[in-house]
């Protein structure tokens, strides 16, 4: 059996079997995913996808995942604000219900809000210190998501 997802692990092994994978005494292991279409142009649709997928794999497969990630993260950086967030929101009857935030940098994030607020990370209260009178602030740690809601929505 041949793998089509590699899967690197960081201490410990990793082998393929007939039913999956069998990790042994691995801190974690990185599966590398890679997708391809038939695109070439707007107008021609030939490009052989099959073909393609292999090649990212092959050259991701000889990093380690500190590389993949700084790859990662220097790619995906310029697509986000310039704290280095990904924000998303959920909305009931026109307000704000509570928004995720995944801290990219590890920066501390700084939000404008008429009500004071609540971040937690997981289980965990963060805790929020205000500036102006309507910001907030709050440490992150990179790769870490935060739950937003205001006071009384916990």
């Amino acid at each position: 059996m041949s793998p089509s997802i590699p899967a690197l692990p960081d201490g410990g092994t990793c082998h393929l079997t007939d039913a999956g994978f069998d990790i042994s005494g691995a801190n974690s292991v990185t599966l590398l995913l890679s997708a391809s279409t038939n695109y070439v142009t707007w107008d021609d649709l030939t490009a052989d996808q099959v073909a393609r997928s292999p090649t990212p794999l092959s050259a991701a497969a000889m990093q380690s995942y500190a590389a993949l990630r700084a790859a990662h993260i220097a790619d995906f950086s310029p697509k986000m604000g310039r704290g280095g967030f990904t924000v998303g929101m959920r909305w009931k009857g026109g307000f704000l219900e509570s928004a995720s935030v995944l801290s990219v940098q590890g920066l501390p994030c700084r939000i404008r809000s008429d009500r004071p607020i609540v971040v937690h990370n997981g289980r965990s209260r963060i805790s929020v210190t205000q500036g102006a009178p309507d910001v907030y602030a709050f440490p992150t740690a990179s790769g870490r998501f935060y739950t937003i809601t205001t006071e009384g929505k916990e």
